[in-house]
């Protein structure tokens, strides 16, 4: 899978759209899989399917376990909501002083 960035932070996965399915139907046989929740959550937020996205995401954290997958999904979450607000400004990553 290969994905490119862009000034916004919106991903693009080329073959996500086969992901999503196989994922989707794993989480149906097997709904407490962190693994295959937290894959799914990824991928829709990198896609860009905001709803989608945050829903997967807060599912992947009421699973519990790992708190890193937990910490990754939050930001996620709360990237996905910076980019729903009508001002959010394109912070290039180049203009950051470290």
């Amino acid at each position: 899978m290969t994905s490119s960035d862009n000034c916004n932070g919106t991903v693009f996965f080329y073959g996500a759209q086969f992901d999503i399915p196989v994922l989707r139907a794993a989480l149906e046989r097997d709904p407490n899989s962190t693994r295959m929740a937290f894959f799914l959550g990824v991928t829709l937020h990198g896609v860009g399917d905001n709803e989608e996205a945050l829903t997967a995401l807060q599912y992947r954290i009421d699973l519990g376990g790992w708190y890193l997958e937990r910490y990754e999904c939050h930001l996620r979450r709360v990237s996905r909501r910076c980019s729903l607000l009508p001002s959010s400004p394109c912070i290039e990553p180049t203009s950051l002083q470290v």
